[in-house]
């Protein structure tokens, strides 16, 4: 099964966490695993991002296409960081963000947006998002971002 599909059906919510490993994202179990969700109404902008952070070590990374289906996988499993859009059909990522820090307060939440402006980044503030990154923005800027928010620095094991 190839990445893309495996995580297509991740984000259609078709395979539980125990076939997850099975399918390929078994991890060193003798050292801590970051779970990433990001979060996209774009899959090429989602798959993207998923790529560029599978790079990082000992991090488990699942896509969702919008907020509820972010939900719904949430209840499933905690996740260490979710990585969302902002401007998303449904659920906008400010608004997913207040619901994952009422009910996963260890959840650090990242927002990418084209629409950052000072109202957007007092809503945030109040939504405790970690941080707005601007679009566009370097790859290599979301994963010191995520690093960063995780307490990790770049090349470092946990």
């Amino acid at each position: 099964m190839s990445a893309v599909q495996e995580s297509r059906l991740l984000s259609a919510g078709r395979v539980s966490a125990e076939e997850e490993v099975a399918v390929g994202r078994s991890l060193r179990s003798d050292v801590a695993v970051c779970r990433i969700l990001i979060v996209d109404d774009e899959e090429t902008v989602a798959f993207a991002l998923r790529d560029g952070l599978e790079m990082l070590p000992n991090c488990e990374i699942l896509v969702a296409d919008g907020g509820e289906r972010a939900l719904q996988i949430l209840e499933e499993r905690p996740f260490d960081l979710l990585l969302t859009d902002y401007h998303m059909p449904g659920m906008d990522g400010i608004t997913l963000a207040a619901r994952v820090r009422q009910l996963y307060p260890g959840t650090v939440v990242i927002i990418i947006t084209a629409y950052g402006d000072d109202v957007l980044r007092k809503r945030a503030a109040r939504a405790s998002v970690r941080r707005v990154l601007d679009k566009p923005v370097e790859l290599n800027e979301i994963r010191r971002a995520v690093l960063e928010a995780l307490g990790r620095q770049e090349g470092a094991r946990r």
